[in-house]
């Protein structure tokens, strides 16, 4: 930043400021209700994924959730409990 003005350095100090709560927040929202335990194995990648439904006349896109077969065997055995 050497050479840079005061209104400059404010600027890039802002922005930077900007990232780094923005990546907070995206670790936040990985995990809203519950941080898993280390020893938990992870969910396959298609588990839960999400489909287009319907894309509006104004570009804005409808989504819903899609779930694997597996995803609903693992619901299941977890409502049995």
């Amino acid at each position: 930043m050497e050479g840079a003005s005061k209104k400059q350095k404010r600027r890039m100090a802002a922005m930077a400021k900007q990232i780094k709560d923005k990546q907070k927040s995206m670790t936040f929202r990985k995990y809203l209700f519950v941080q898993p335990n280390s020893s938990w194995p992870r969910p396959p990648a298609k588990f839960l994924t999400m489909e287009v439904l319907r894309t509006n006349p104004n570009g804005s896109k409808v989504l819903t959730f899609k779930k694997s077969p597996e995803y609903e065997v693992l619901q299941k055995e977890f409502k049995a409990v």
